[in-house]
C-alpha cells in the first residue's frame, strides 16, 4: 500500500481564528481548481463560524459560485427545516444566497420514506453519481 501522508497539524488561538483559517483553506483548494468544485461541508455547530465567514463580502466575493456545487457529508434523518439538520444549518448562511441551486446537494431527507433513511440514501448515492 502506497502512503501519500499530507496531513499537518494547525495550531490556532480559538474558534474564529480556526473559522478564518478553515475559510482561507477552502478558498485556496478552490483556486488550486480551475474547473468544477466539490465542496463537502460538515455538520454540526463546529463550521457554523467557518459558513457565516463564507457568506461576508469579503470572502464571497473569492469564490467562483459557478463553478462550486456544495455536498453535505453527513446528515442526521430529519426533515430540512429541523435544527438538527445539518445542509439545513449552512444553506441560509450562504449556499442558497449565492450558490446557484442546482449546485446545492442535500441528502434527501424528505422527499423519500420519513421511515426508509435506505430510500434516502439510495437517493443521494444518485444525487452523487
Amino acid at each position: 500500500m502506497i502512503s501519500n501522508d499530507n496531513r499537518q497539524v494547525i495550531a490556532v488561538a480559538d474558534p474564529a481564528a480556526m473559522a478564518e483559517a478553515a475559510a482561507e483553506r477552502v478558498l485556496s483548494r478552490i483556486s488550486e481548481n480551475p474547473g468544477r468544485v466539490a465542496i463537502c461541508l460538515t455538520g454540526g455547530s463546529s463550521p457554523k463560524k467557518l459558513y457565516q465567514l463564507l457568506g461576508t463580502n469579503a470572502l464571497r466575493s473569492r469564490i467562483p459560485w459557478q463553478r462550486v456545487h456544495w455536498f453535505i457529508g453527513d446528515e442526521r434523518f430529519v426533515p430540512p427545516d429541523d435544527p438538527l439538520n445539518n445542509m439545513g444549518v449552512a444553506r441560509p448562511t450562504f449556499p442558497d444566497r449565492y450558490a446557484p441551486a442546482a449546485h446545492i446537494h442535500p441528502i434527501p431527507t424528505s422527499t423519500a420514506d420519513p421511515a426508509d433513511p435506505d430510500r434516502s440514501a439510495v437517493l443521494y448515492e444518485q444525487e452523487l453519481k
